[in-house]
């Protein structure tokens, strides 16, 4: 009988000690030793302020030009997230755009010269011609140059998958130069 209790305690105790182990290489329990190096590292807090901002867009075959506030923080990819929306918006109720279209969201490369900027929808009709359309991406382009993006290159999305056109190639960056010539 004692040599039976002694196994079946035995047992039990490597038993519990794998399934410690077992937690605490993936991750379930995690142990964290005292130290006396501080790790404190303050949470830099979002600074928002409102900005002036010039929303250029190409209506009628001229460049219109109009000056709005905006939301503008320290995090760049809501910057232009914002700013974005805030001219989709203006082109829709300049009856610029076929559809009401906004940013879903934006998401910066690890380098932070280029980023994706998703969509909820694609912006463009079939009948709209490819003049349009690109200079619907060249006002986007051209106001965030504008107000100070420190962006190279926008990959344009729909619902996070690359935007399928059959005039226009979206598998690349456009660059935020734009392709028109400045005079």
């Amino acid at each position: 009988m004692n040599k039976l209790f002694f196994i079946f305690g035995l047992t039990t105790t490597c038993l519990l000690g794998g399934l410690l182990v077992y937690a605490i290489a993936h991750d379930w329990i995690i142990i964290r030793l005292p130290s006396n190096i501080s790790e404190y590292q303050p949470i830099v807090e979002p600074t928002i302020k409102r900005k002036n901002v010039t929303l250029s867009f190409w209506h009628e075959n001229k460049w219109e030009h109009e000056a709005v506030q905006i939301i503008w923080s320290n995090k760049e990819e809501q910057n232009i997230k914002n700013l974005g929306n805030k001219l989709l918006n203006l082109l829709d109720e300049e009856g610029v755009m076929e559809k009401k279209v906004t940013i879903q969201s934006v998401a910066l490369t690890n380098t932070k010269t280029e980023c994706y900027v998703s969509l909820d929808q694609d912006p463009f009709a079939k009948e709209t011609s490819t003049y349009r359309k690109w200079m619907l991406i060249e006002s986007l382009l051209k106001t965030l140059r504008e107000n100070g993006t420190s962006m190279q290159g926008i990959f344009f999305l729909v619902h996070h998958k690359t935007l399928n056109d059959d005039h226009l190639d979206f598998t690349n960056a456009w660059p935020i130069q734009g392709f028109i010539q400045q005079t």
